[in-house]
């Protein structure tokens, strides 16, 4: 039946709907209403039971944490407000650094023991979708993951949300030195280490050589080194380091010695002006001279000296410096030599002995002490091993004496990261430094070469384990910290005493009340 303009409906249209709808539908409850009030019990019996359990129990503050805290932050584990800021949240978003100013507010709490130096302080570190320009401290140091968590192994999410395209992370227009992209530790995702591209030393020497039997080949034109050729005071000390015929077999250790095999006391046949900082049993020690290389390479200042202990040089003296020693060590060959020149200075004390001498006497000791200047500069004494240049040596007639430039060998090769060499001590030297061995077909005969091994040697254990060749390679940790430091030693601090510098420090030291109830003072 057509609708009627005053109803477009049908006639019977309303009637229909109208008995769909029971008139008592507000007297019974549906599923959805049951299960409403279900759940609203469960939640309001849950959270009863929450509070009394809090009230009541003895370990509270596990109920608002997903664990305990590491062992350094334990005495602080019943005082939540050490660290949190009240309706503050402690970290923002870790994978992309999304926070905002008010997410640093904890940060205070953090650096009352811990300063943090900031990492690449020359860089501006920013996510460019968050519009931040640096992360608080708990984005990257996750608390609450038991005793035994290590704050400072952070995921390598927290490197690469930057370094895998670092030139969007970087309000600078140049990243010089940086690499564009680092996405892992392996060959394909990270550079070549800069720090080994060349030697800066000017400290000749010969690897292979010295670690041949006997040091010494052929083109030497020498005998080779026996325990017996050796000066009597430095036998005992290589005593151990002979082969076949007394040969003296050198080896790493006889020159690079860990600083953990070293009292705080100077090694012996060390002089008090070396001073050798103290570590942790990470690095190397630099290679001493009177240590090390004395008791091959003495500095005779003459040719035809008598015995070393007569013609023995010290080490480290400037051309002055030699000068005045050789003068000094002439004079006193020449009075022992001549007695009657020994009373004649005896007889007037205080004069300067040149005005004394004979004029026959003074000319013999200034051609003495040329032929000792000539002598230093020669390949068999100063410049065997160090760059020389011929400085003028103060009132002498003409004679000059070598001024050495100062060697610069590194104490630490990797500056851009970190190495624990004790931690490789169960692997072979020649594992990592196979050219300085002699029976290396690529032996190291130059001093500019760089014996240190590339990213290609390091893989071949800090990386993934798995199969090759039918046998196991990789499995140890290669995260970006196990290298690296975030916070960078800004302002030139010393690369051997990273966590022991002033960056790090406290902002000021506390008593042990204060320390433990650090709510009661001020930050």
């Amino acid at each position: 039946m057509p609708a009627s303009p005053d109803n477009l409906l049908p006639a019977n249209e309303a009637k229909r709907r109208t008995a769909r709808i029971e008139p008592d539908y507000l007297r019974h409850a549906s599923a959805l209403d049951v299960w409403k009030g279900r759940l609203a019990l469960i939640a309001a019996l849950g959270a009863m039971g929450w509070i009394a359990i809090a009230a009541l129990g003895d370990r509270d503050q596990q109920l608002a944490s997903r664990g305990a805290v590491a062992h350094a932050h334990a005495i602080w584990e019943h005082n939540c407000q050490a660290c949190h800021v009240d309706f503050t949240p402690i970290a923002g978003s870790a994978g992309g650094l999304a926070l905002t100013d008010w997410a640093h507010a904890s940060d205070v709490n953090c650096q009352q023991c811990h300063a943090g130096p900031p990492h690449h302080h020359e860089y501006a570190l920013l996510d460019a979708e968050a519009d931040t320009q640096s992360a608080n401290c708990a984005t990257c140091h996750v608390e609450h993951q038991g005793r035994d968590a290590d704050l400072l192994r952070v995921a390598d999410r927290h490197c690469t949300v930057c370094h895998a395209d670092l030139p969007s992370h970087s309000r600078r227009q140049s990243i010089d030195g940086f690499a564009a992209s680092v996405e892992s530790f392996s060959i394909d995702a990270h550079p070549k280490f800069r720090s080994l591209d060349r030697d800066p030393g000017r400290l000749e020497f010969n690897h292979a050589l010295h670690m041949t039997a006997g040091l010494t080949h052929a083109k030497d034109g020498r005998g080779p080194t026996t325990i017996q050729s050796l000066p009597e005071e430095f036998r005992s000390q290589y005593a151990g380091k002979v082969v076949q015929n007394d040969l003296v077999q050198l080896d790493c250790s006889s020159c690079h010695e860990l600083d953990r095999n070293m009292s705080t006391a100077q090694p012996d046949g060390l002089p008090d002006a070396v001073e050798l900082p103290l570590g942790g049993g990470e690095y190397y020690r630099p290679v001493v001279y009177e240590r090390h290389c004395q008791a091959c390479h003495a500095l005779p200042y003459q040719l035809d000296y008598d015995t070393l202990a007569d013609a023995q040089l010290p080490h480290r003296l400037d051309a002055q410096q030699l000068e005045r020693r050789v003068r000094e060590r002439v004079l006193a060959s020449l009075v022992r030599k001549t007695p009657e020149l020994q009373a004649r200075l005896e007889t007037i004390p205080g004069n300067q002995p040149p005005q004394l001498l004979p004029e026959t006497t003074a000319a013999l000791i200034e051609q003495q002490v040329q032929q000792s200047a000539r002598h230093l500069h020669s390949k068999a004494v100063c410049a065997k091993c160090h760059e020389t240049s011929n400085t003028a040596a103060g009132d002498s007639a003409g004679s000059t004496f070598p001024e050495v430039a100062a060697v610069q060998v590194p104490a630490v090769w990797l500056k851009h990261a970190r190495f624990d060499h004790s931690a490789h001590r169960a692997v072979t030297c020649v594992e990592c430094h196979g050219r300085a061995y002699s029976n290396n077909a690529d032996a190291s005969r130059l001093a500019s070469d760089v014996l240190l091994p590339n990213i290609e040697n390091c893989v071949r254990c800090h990386a993934p384990r798995r199969e090759l060749a039918g046998k196991i390679v990789g499995g140890a940790r290669h995260n970006c910290v196990e290298c690296h430091n975030y916070h960078g030693r800004a302002g030139g601090d010393d690369l051997l005493h990273g966590r022991g510098s002033s960056l790090r420090g406290a902002k000021k030291p506390r008593s042990i009340e204060q320390l433990l109830n650090l709510l009661d003072e001020p930050p």
